[in-house]
């Protein structure tokens, strides 16, 4: 085949600086763009195309000094074995983005992708609160809850019309899917390609006065589901109960995703919280109590009674366990828990004790609890643990209490 003269193609002179290169490359790669010419006819479509490849070989060609060197003195056969210059698109992206730091929103590197294809993937899922009481998530219950869920008009199955012809190529983009937005801006073209806006690149849209008299174009609907929701035993917050294929329906998906509720607990009317497995309740005691022991019966949240008899000696902040007593666990949760490789069914109940003393006592009381209760040697450091016989030699100091 015989040379191709490369100043030739891009109307240059040999002695052309690169300022004239690019603008002349700029002038023709506009022209013969593929994407300029997508109403011409097939055979113009190819020949512009060679003729878009041919200008930016000649740019790549004359826009390097080295290849240029080579060119001049031995013509197309001295670039043998030198490395390929991008690819027509890729040249023509580089150069217009590079100009003025207008990025993606010039001609030939504007083009936004097009709405992923999500057939085969379910539409997202759907999350909602379910609150209840402590005492219903330790029984374990079973619930009704009413929600509205977008659906499939079933009138018009999904397409939002009725009729047979109701559906045609999008007016905006004519069914390509996609607009083209030509500015110019100065010496400059620039053209930004966007997913089309009416039709959001579906190509189609709904015939006007076609719309289903249901949906009225929309291809939804909203209905009340109800559903009966089982809440295991010992369910804690934010356990999630999932109820499969009820999330909303949306176009293109290919079917339904998940519902799923999150527990949310409230303490209710009983005077129990949870803490992890366990569950607490304080108990209030007077000194009688905390020094001779206790007996009392504590009412569970299934409405049994439990019965507590401790006869030591209870302190301020201490604790009483009864083992078992605490959130059932599931045969699910009982895999996350280890203790020396035995299954824990539930957790335990934690009983804390708060002291209530009396606001006063006179000399007769005072006297004989002296008595009574046997006197404790301090441990305490002796500067606060100094004897009344040493009262007189120490400074005179008034302490107000």
């Amino acid at each position: 085949m015989p040379s191709k003269d490369y100043y030739e193609i891009l109307g240059v002179s040999k002695n052309a600086n690169d300022a004239e290169l690019k603008r002349k490359y700029k002038r023709l790669a506009m022209k013969y763009h593929p994407d300029r010419n997508n109403n011409s006819d097939e055979t113009t479509k190819k020949a512009n195309a060679e003729k878009f490849k041919d200008i930016s070989k000649a740019y790549d060609v004359l826009s390097d000094p080295d290849k240029r060197k080579k060119y001049d003195m031995f013509g197309e056969e001295g670039l043998q074995g030198m490395s390929e210059g991008p690819s027509p698109f890729d040249m023509f992206g580089n150069i217009f983005s590079s100009m003025g730091g207008m990025g993606g929103g010039i001609f030939g590197n504007s083009r936004q992708q097009r709405p992923p294809d999500n057939s085969k993937k379910a539409s997202p899922n759907v999350y909602a609160k379910l609150s209840m009481s402590l005492q219903d998530a330790y029984r374990g219950i079973e619930v009704e809850k009413s929600l509205p869920r977008v659906e499939k008009c079933d009138l018009c199955n999904g397409k939002g019309t009725t009729a047979p012809d109701g559906i045609q190529n999008c007016r905006i983009c004519l069914g390509k899917g996609e607009t083209v937005q030509i500015k110019r801006m100065g010496p400059m073209i620039t053209q930004q390609i966007s997913t089309c806006y009416a039709c959001k690149g579906a190509c189609k849209m709904i015939k006007p006065g076609s719309e289903c008299k249901k949906c009225k174009g929309d291809k939804i609907v909203s209905n009340i589901r109800n559903y009966k929701i089982k809440i295991p035993k010992g369910s804690v917050d934010s356990d999630e109960i999932i109820i499969k294929g009820e999330s909303d329906w949306i176009e293109g998906y290919g079917y339904h995703g998940d519902l799923i509720f999150k527990l949310e607990l409230t303490i209710g009317t009983c005077n129990m919280k949870r803490e992890g497995v366990n569950l607490v309740i304080t108990r209030n005691i007077s000194l009688v109590d905390s020094l001779c022991g206790v007996d009392f019966g504590i009412k569970h949240l299934d409405d049994r009674v439990i019965r507590v008899k401790y006869n030591g000696i209870i302190k301020e902040g201490d604790s009483l366990l009864v083992k078992g007593e605490g959130m059932p666990i599931s045969k699910e949760k009982q895999k996350n828990i280890k203790q020396s490789n035995k299954k824990i069914k539930s957790g335990d109940l934690v009983i804390r004790f708060k002291l209530l003393y009396p606001d006063e006592l006179d000399e007769e009381r005072k006297n004989l609890i002296k008595k009574v209760i046997p006197n404790v040697k301090s441990l305490d450091s002796r500067n606060i643990n100094i004897l009344p016989e040493h009262y007189p030699v120490l400074k005179k100091k008034k302490i107000q209490i």
